[in-house]
């Protein structure tokens, strides 16, 4: 007699791609949701650095604006700056992608810039080692790892839910920032 049920319902194929790995999904689900907080502050941090990437443009178009020379070159450092600003925007928005994505690379390009960051006392060094804390401590090990990006495969119904406070801290500090942008942009103009 087979051991094979055949009432049972069918098994979906993420059990089985667990079974593999030797995994339940209690298990998945467990690990995921032990680690769901680290892995958002992963991901917003990426959020930060595309949104340093893109302020780097908006930076070179207001030096062009306020600054008509640096279009004619006559101060030698202005093509230099321009050269460096979209530099630094480019790899800042790939070092972005990638913590957006959990991708390996660029978890050491961050490591780079928070290590480089400690220098900058007191506030920056406050913020560096806490990224450093969240790039290399062994939730961060774990969300970088490959076994870690399976299992969020594994269970995408899994979402980090912001509470109504941060939604409305977030909200109040996008207006600020909305401000300050507005008042820059009228006193250029």
């Amino acid at each position: 007699m087979s051991d094979f049920n055949h009432y049972a319902p069918p098994r979906a194929a993420s059990d089985l791609e667990a079974a593999s790995f030797g995994l339940t999904s209690d298990e998945d689900e467990r690990i995921r949701t032990e680690h769901l907080n680290h892995e958002w502050s992963v991901r917003a941090l990426g959020t930060l650095y595309l949104l340093t990437a893109a302020c780097m443009p908006v930076s070179v178009l207001v030096m062009l604006v306020v600054m008509p020379q640096a279009l004619s070159g006559v101060g030698s450092w202005s093509p230099l700056y321009l050269a460096v600003a979209v530099g630094w925007g480019a790899l800042y928005g790939a070092i972005g992608w990638g913590l957006r994505r959990l991708a390996t690379p660029a978890r050491i390009g961050a490591t780079v810039f928070a290590v480089v960051g400690v220098l900058g006392f007191p506030i920056g060094t406050v913020i560096s080692i806490y990224l450093l804390h969240l790039l290399l401590s062994a939730k961060g090990s774990m969300v970088f790892s490959a076994e870690y990006a399976g299992v969020v495969a594994r269970t995408p119904h899994l979402k980090y839910r912001l509470s109504p406070l941060a939604k409305g801290l977030l909200f109040a500090l996008l207006l600020l920032f909305l401000a300050v942008l507005a008042e820059g942009i009228n006193a250029v103009f």
